[in-house]
Order: C-alpha cells, then sequence, then structure tokens
C-alpha cells in the first residue's frame, strides 16, 4: 500500500506547485489536488495500466495514455478533466511509464519513483515567462514520451551493469542520470546551488 500512498502523494505535490504558478484561486487549487491522485484510484483492470502509459514504438505507441488525455479535453467536468489528464501527462514523465521494460522490472519502476518523490522538494521546475507554442497537442507529447523513454534506457542499462558488474548502486546511477539541480532557500528567495 506504501507505493500507491507515495505515487498519490507525487501527483499532488507537482498539482501543487502547477496551481501555486498559476495563482488559481484555494478552492480550484484543492479540487486539482484531489483530483491529480484519482485515477490510480478508479482505474482498474487493463485501464490501470494501459491509461498509464505510453510507449513510443517504430510506426506509433503502445499505451491509452495520449488517448486518455485527449478524451478528457473533451469532458463534461473541466477541472476532474484537467486533473485527470495531468495525471496521465506526470505519468508519461515518469520513464518506467514509457519503457516496454515496465513489464520486466517492476522493482525498478518503484525505485526510480521513490528517489523522483524524495527529491521533488529540490527540483526547481524551470517556468518561462514564454511558454512554448504547442501546435499538436499528440506530437507534444510523443516528444515528451520519447524523451522519458531514453531516460528510461539509460537507466535501464545502469541497472543492468549494476546486476552484472556490481557497478554503481542504483541510487548512485539515478543521481547521474535524473540530475534533479540543487537549489538554496534563503531569506524568501530561492536560487540553484552549482
Amino acid at each position: 500500500m506504501r507505493g500507491n500512498n507515495l505515487l498519490k502523494e507525487t501527483h499532488q505535490k507537482v498539482m501543487k506547485v502547477a496551481a501555486d504558478f498559476l495563482l488559481l484561486p484555494e478552492g480550484l487549487k484543492k479540487d486539482l489536488i484531489r483530483y491529480s491522485s484519482m485515477p490510480d484510484e478508479e482505474d482498474e483492470g487493463v485501464d490501470r495500466i494501459m491509461r498509464h502509459i505510453l510507449i513510443p514504438i517504430p510506426g506509433g505507441h503502445f499505451g491509452g495514455a495520449l488517448n486518455a488525455i485527449s478524451k478528457l479535453m473533451e469532458g463534461k467536468d473541466p477541472v476532474r478533466n484537467v486533473a485527470f489528464a495531468s495525471h496521465y501527462l506526470m505519468d508519461i514523465c515518469s520513464p518506467f511509464h514509457t519503457s516496454l521494460y515496465t513489464f520486466y522490472r517492476q522493482g525498478y519502476h518503484g525505485i526510480v519513483e521513490d528517489y523522483i518523490n524524495k527529491n521533488l522538494d529540490e527540483w526547481l521546475p524551470e517556468y518561462s515567462p514564454h511558454p512554448p507554442k504547442i501546435k499538436s497537442l499528440e506530437r507534444s507529447i510523443m516528444g515528451l514520451a520519447q524523451e522519458s523513454q531514453n531516460t528510461a534506457n539509460e537507466l535501464l542499462l545502469g541497472f543492468a551493469k549494476f546486476e552484472l558488474l556490481k557497478g554503481d548502486y542504483p541510487d548512485d546511477l539515478m543521481k547521474k542520470i535524473l540530475k534533479f539541480p540543487k537549489i538554496s532557500r534563503k531569506n524568501g528567495n530561492i536560487s540553484l546551488i552549482s
């Protein structure tokens, strides 16, 4: 059960950062945060896996996250739909939601998500006053999934090296590969530590 609580906490933390950045009213922010972890609770059966993965493969993709996001944008409850869509989008950012090896090594999936959750508070998102112009939601999401898959492949090679050659411990590998920037919080100011 710890895994589900960890995932819930991570999705809610990320949604809070986004809602704070957008300066949303408290009531709306609370609803978005609450709804952001619900797909893990409500999706059942095959949907419990398929809606949470998007694996780029030659000629297309495997998984239903892209379809789930697209359908939610057309729904009748905009707050719930945005929160659910953001959940699936956050899942795509987790490397093991974009790799076929997810099914092979579930233990590594948990190790990586635990590491991300532990370091989330130390990670400073890079916000831009000039957000990118998205011409195609599908192409943008597939690009994000490809980047995430590249990270998964790097992690998997590192884990394989650890298993076969007793190289760096996986936590050390994640520090090298995921590269969370360190931040300093002094006198209410936030800055990157070089």
